[in-house]
């Protein structure tokens, strides 16, 4: 097993170069995150927020008293669920035609024109 101090960057670029926040603007990829209590919402504050900076396509969704395995079976369905529908929609273009889903769709479109949008204005 390696040290602490064996795992330490060399030097300040390596360290930039290994966090993933330092690549948010390059980010093509829309994200969908969830918060687990608050320490995981203020753990992930920091990315969600420079994600939204960036024009970048974001979801948070957050259950306030969810652990790290969702136990409450709303909240697993809310997750699990949710997932399916976030990957579908963003690699397939599914929408589910449940109208209980509508406002879901509603907020990804937006997401997606946004995407679209800094794709056309972005340097080539």
């Amino acid at each position: 097993m390696a040290t602490a101090d064996e795992l330490r960057p060399e030097t300040l670029q390596e360290a930039i170069d290994s966090d993933p926040l330092y690549k948010v603007a390059d980010a093509q990829t829309a994200l969908r995150l969830e918060s687990n209590g608050i320490r995981s919402l203020l753990g992930e504050s920091e990315l969600y927020r420079l994600r939204k900076v960036y024009g970048k396509p974001v979801e948070r969704i957050y259950f306030p008293q969810g652990e790290h395995i969702l136990i409450v079976p709303s909240e697993r369905l809310a997750s699990q669920g949710g997932n399916v529908d976030w990957f579908r929609f963003w690699l397939q273009g599914y929408e589910d035609p449940d109208p209980a889903k509508r406002p879901q769709y509603v907020r990804w479109e937006a997401l997606r024109e946004q995407q679209i949008h800094n794709a056309k204005s972005a340097p080539t």
